[in-house]
């Protein structure tokens, strides 16, 4: 029955609700929060995965360019998780 009552209320009401349930002696645990961040983090690591795999993709690229190691550029170093890519004329 409340189940049924939470679906459909806003904020406001939810909070009604369960406080009317905890009245009545039922506790409601609210896990919503916890299954927002779950499916952040899915998203996220998704999204950060394909990410470096370009980056270390544009850093062999790059590595192996000809026409760049004849001009004299070099990568300098990778920082940190996100690999940025520094160059220098040498």
């Amino acid at each position: 029955m409340y189940n049924a009552q939470l679906e459909k209320a806003n904020f406001n009401k939810q909070k009604k609700i369960i406080e009317q349930a905890e009245k009545d002696g039922i506790t409601i645990l609210n896990n919503k929060s916890f299954i927002a961040e779950a499916l952040r983090q899915c998203l996220n690591s998704v999204i950060q995965g394909s990410s470096a795999d370009m980056s270390k993709r544009a850093m062999i690229l790059i590595g192996q360019n000809e026409e760049l190691k004849q001009l004299g550029f070099r990568m300098l170093f990778p920082v940190h998780d996100i690999l940025c890519k520094l160059f220098c004329r040498v």
